[in-house]
């Protein structure tokens, strides 16, 4: 008995916990509804495995809806599964098993499109149990209702041979920020345009210069040159040394990407002018907005690009958040060797291309 305490620890602080949780304190079985068949599952469970009964124990429930809630309310007793029966008669076996979703596959993504070689988050099926828990109610199934005898009890999963590949472990361990370093080369360009915008407010010079007989349309357009023009420059500088480590990503789409962040970086400063009349405060505030709008991004780590998609796309009107989701799919693809193509820049629901858009 490792203890509230040490368990805790274990699987919050250690990798390993995470995925020998169940085996290490495996807690209690669920079991709906309560009917005649069911309670005849959980005697055959008590009568054919007395020892394991030692290290768990199995709670019986009349619904489904009743054992979540259950389990949901209950926070000082450890639950190891729950396993609902829709129908369970000779003709027509029907019965799901619910998990913690940590300890299981996540099966909102079938197919892993970019990483190449062996996937070994199928092994969470043994060591979360689900695979004893299957085999415990086929075994029963098959004693109660087949006229052969159950299935071996020894069977042994070997995954599929991959084929020869070679992956860039860099991009593992710094993907995640990829895009908060990128984003952070363009603090100091947006806090010197902010202020140089604040800056001609205060001394009044576009009204000086109208008097002389500037019009608007052109005064507007020397900001618009000026700006893309110092945008363009610090865009294909960051996509040159990008380039460098993404190898494997043409120049071209890195230098969209890119350019298309400036872009809105360069709008953002503009319209963070609008609310400041000292160009000093507007300097120190300008890059803080800016790296702040990056932070939501964190918010979805650990989702993949099948999840909280509507979510994403909402948080991705912010320019930096946007281009921290893409940064993120371009370490993806650069670590699986392949780098973002114009024929996988649309795959999945939340692809590069929509960061870009």
């Amino acid at each position: 008995n490792l203890g509230d305490i040490n368990y805790k620890r274990l699987v919050e602080q250690e990798s390993y916990g995470a995925l020998f949780g169940n085996i290490l304190t495996l807690g209690t079985l669920h079991v709906a509804p309560k009917t005649p068949e069911v309670a005849e599952f959980v005697r055959y469970t008590r009568e054919q495995h007395p020892q394991a009964l030692q290290t768990f124990q199995i709670r019986l429930h009349d619904d489904e809806n009743s054992a979540i809630k259950y389990v949901m309310k209950t926070r000082t007793e450890k639950t190891w599964a729950v396993i609902i029966f829709h129908s369970l008669k000779a003709h027509n076996v029907d019965y799901a098993i619910r998990l913690n979703y940590t300890t299981v596959p996540n099966t909102n993504r079938i197919t892993r499109f970019i990483s190449r070689g062996l996937d070994t988050t199928y092994q969470r099926y043994h060591l979360s149990g689900f695979l004893t828990l299957q085999r415990l109610v086929d075994t029963f199934v098959f004693d109660r209702f087949a006229a052969s005898s159950a299935p071996a009890a020894v069977s042994a999963l070997t995954p599929f041979p991959t084929a020869e590949y070679s992956q860039n472990i860099f991009f593992l361990a710094i993907q995640f920020m990829l895009g908060i370093i990128l984003s952070m080369c363009l603090l100091l360009p947006v806090s010197f345009l902010t202020k140089a915008v604040v800056e001609e407010k205060e001394r009044r010079l576009k009204q000086t210069m109208r008097i002389m007989g500037l019009r608007h349309s052109m005064f507007v357009l020397s900001w618009v040159v000026a700006a893309v023009s110092q945008f363009l420059l610090i865009a294909l500088i960051c996509t040159l040394v990008a380039k460098i480590f993404l190898e494997m990503t043409p120049f071209w789409i890195l230098f969209v990407y890119i350019f298309l962040f400036c872009l809105s970086s360069l709008s953002f400063a503009f319209l963070l002018s609008t609310f400041f009349t000292n160009a000093i405060l507007a300097a120190v505030v300008g890059p803080i907005s800016f790296f702040a709008m990056v932070l939501p991004k964190y918010i979805f780590f650990g989702t993949n690009r099948y999840e909280e998609v509507r979510r994403k796309n909402l948080a991705s009107l912010l320019a930096p958040t946007a281009f921290g989701f893409g940064a993120d799919i371009l370490g993806d693809y650069e670590y699986a060797g392949i780098g973002v193509q114009t024929s996988n820049w649309s795959v999945g629901d939340y692809s590069f291309l929509s960061c870009l858009g």
